[in-house]
C-alpha cells in the first residue's frame, strides 16, 4: 500500500508524494488527494512516483481520472517515476502520450508546456 505525503513546492505546483505500491488498495486515497487537490483550486499537479515501487491498472486509472478533470479547467498533470517499471506500466499504457513522464520532481517543475507540442525540459529536449 503507498503511504502519500502532500508538498507544494515551486510557486504553481502542486506536489502530491506517493511511497510504496499504487494498486487497487490504495487507489482511492490516490483518488481523494487528487481531488481535493484540484476541488482547493490546485490545477497543476505533480504526482511525485520516484518512492513508489509498483502501479497497477488501477493507480494508472487514477491518473487518467485526474488528467480528464485537470484538462477540463486548463490545468496539467505530471508525473515524477525514477523506477523503470512503474515508467514501463505508464509507456505501456500510452498514458506517457498524455501527460508529462519525468525522471524526477525537478524536472517536472522545471519542463516548460509549448502550447500545441509535447512538453518540453529546460534544455529544448522532448519528453519522450
Amino acid at each position: 500500500m503507498a503511504d502519500q505525503g502532500e508538498t507544494v513546492r515551486a510557486e504553481s505546483w502542486h506536489v502530491l508524494v506517493l511511497q510504496g505500491e499504487l494498486d487497487l488498495d490504495s487507489a482511492p486515497d490516490l483518488r481523494r488527494a487528487l481531488l481535493d487537490a484540484i476541488n482547493q483550486g490546485h490545477h497543476m499537479i505533480v504526482v511525485d512516483l520516484t518512492e513508489a515501487t509498483f502501479i497497477d491498472s488501477s493507480g494508472l486509472g487514477v491518473l487518467v481520472n485526474a488528467l480528464r478533470r485537470l484538462h477540463g479547467v486548463d490545468g496539467e498533470l505530471r508525473v515524477a517515476a525514477g523506477r523503470r517499471s512503474i515508467t514501463t506500466a505508464i509507456e505501456m499504457s500510452g498514458l506517457d502520450k498524455l501527460l508529462g513522464l519525468f525522471p524526477d520532481v525537478d524536472s517536472a517543475l522545471t519542463a516548460e508546456v509549448i502550447r500545441g507540442t509535447r512538453l518540453r525540459a529546460p534544455n529544448g529536449q522532448t519528453d519522450g
